[in-house]
C-alpha cells in the first residue's frame, strides 16, 4: 500500500493490541479483540489508565480477575474505562469463531498442530485492520503487540501472521507490520484489549450483561464512520457456521489429498492462503 497522496490521511506508526477472551470449555465462541493506538494515544491511555488504577485501588485491569471490586463500585469503574478507551482509541476492532462447529469440522491433530478457533479469529482481526484503512485518516501498517499465552498458541499466532503477510506479498499490499508479544501486568493497552474481548463476547453470549457493566457496551458500538471530535469506531467480524465450513473444507481436502497435516510453509506455497 502506497502512503496517500491524500493531506486529509496521515502517515503514522500505528500498533494493534489484541487480547482473547472465551478459553473456558462452556464458551460458544473464540474471541479476539484489539485496541489500534499511535504512540502518543498510546501514552495518553496510559496516563488515564494510572489514574483509574488508583481511583479503585487495583493492580490491573483483567475482566475475569475483578470479583473483588464490590458490586457499587464497578459501574463506576466501567464508566471510567469505558471513557478512555473510546477517548484514546484510533478504532477497536473484535472477531469471533463458533467453537463447536470449528471442534466438529477440524480434527484434533488440526487445531493443535495447525490452526486453532483463536488463531483463525486473529487473522480475521488482520483482515479487519485492512478494511480500516479506507475508514480512519491514518495510512500505515499495522504492527501487533500479542498479551503472552503458552507456546503452542504463540506459533499458531505467528503461523497466521505469516499468512497475512504472504497474501500481502501476493497482493503487492503492505498493511500489516510486525508481531510480538508482551505481558499485559503494566501494558495498560493490552489490558484494554482484554475489556475488549471480553464485552464483545458477552455481548455476543448473554442477553443480560448486567447493570454494571452496560457502559462497555459503548466501546463495541459499531459506527459508519467517524465524526469529527469522537473516535469510537468498533469493527467486528463474527464468522458464523458456513464460514467455519469453508475454511475446513479447503483445509481437510488438503489433508485427504496429502495424507498428512500441512506446515504453514506448504499452505503458502500450495496457493491456498491466496
Amino acid at each position: 500500500m502506497q502512503q496517500s497522496d491524500d493531506p486529509r490521511r496521515r502517515g503514522m506508526a500505528l500498533t494493534c493490541y489484541c487480547d482473547d477472551s472465551g478459553s473456558h470449555e462452556e464458551a460458544k465462541r473464540a474471541v479476539v479483540g484489539g485496541i489500534v493506538l499511535t504512540k502518543d494515544r498510546f501514552m495518553d491511555l496510559c496516563a488515564r489508565w494510572e489514574t483509574i488504577l488508583k481511583e479503585f485501588k487495583l493492580e490491573k485491569i483483567h475482566m475475569r480477575q475483578l470479583k473483588n471490586v464490590p458490586s457499587d463500585m464497578r459501574k463506576g469503574l466501567f464508566v471510567s474505562v469505558a471513557k478512555a478507551i473510546n477517548e484514546c482509541k484510533i478504532y477497536s476492532v473484535s472477531a469471533s469463531i463458533p467453537q463447536a462447529e470449528f471442534n466438529a469440522l477440524l480434527s484434533v491433530g488440526a487445531r493443535r498442530e495447525f490452526m486453532g478457533p483463536y488463531a483463525l479469529a486473529f487473522l480475521l482481526v488482520m483482515v479487519l485492520n485492512r478494511m480500516a484503512a479506507a475508514l480512519t485518516p491514518y495510512d500505515y501498517r499495522v504492527a501487533y503487540l500479542i498479551g503472552n499465552s503458552n507456546k503452542n498458541h504463540r506459533e499458531q499466532l505467528q503461523g497466521a501472521h505469516a499468512i497475512a503477510l504472504h497474501i500481502e506479498e501476493i497482493e503487492k499490499e503492505s498493511f500489516t507490520g510486525a508481531m510480538t508479544t508482551d505481558r499485559d501486568d503494566r501494558n495498560y493497552a493490552l489490558q484494554a484489549a482484554d475489556v475488549i474481548a471480553w464485552i464483545h463476547h458477552r455481548k455476543m453470549e448473554s442477553n443480560n450483561l448486567g447493570q454494571a457493566f452496560e457502559p462497555l457496551l459503548s466501546i463495541v458500538e459499531e459506527q459508519a464512520k467517524i465524526s469529527p471530535d469522537k473516535n469510537k469506531l468498533h469493527l467486528s467480524l463474527d464468522i458464523n457456521t458456513s464460514g467455519v465450513e469453508i475454511f475446513a473444507e479447503l483445509f481437510n481436502r488438503w489433508v485427504k489429498n496429502e495424507g498428512k497435516l500441512p506446515t504453514w510453509k506448504e499452505i503458502m506455497a500450495s496457493g491456498i492462503a491466496s
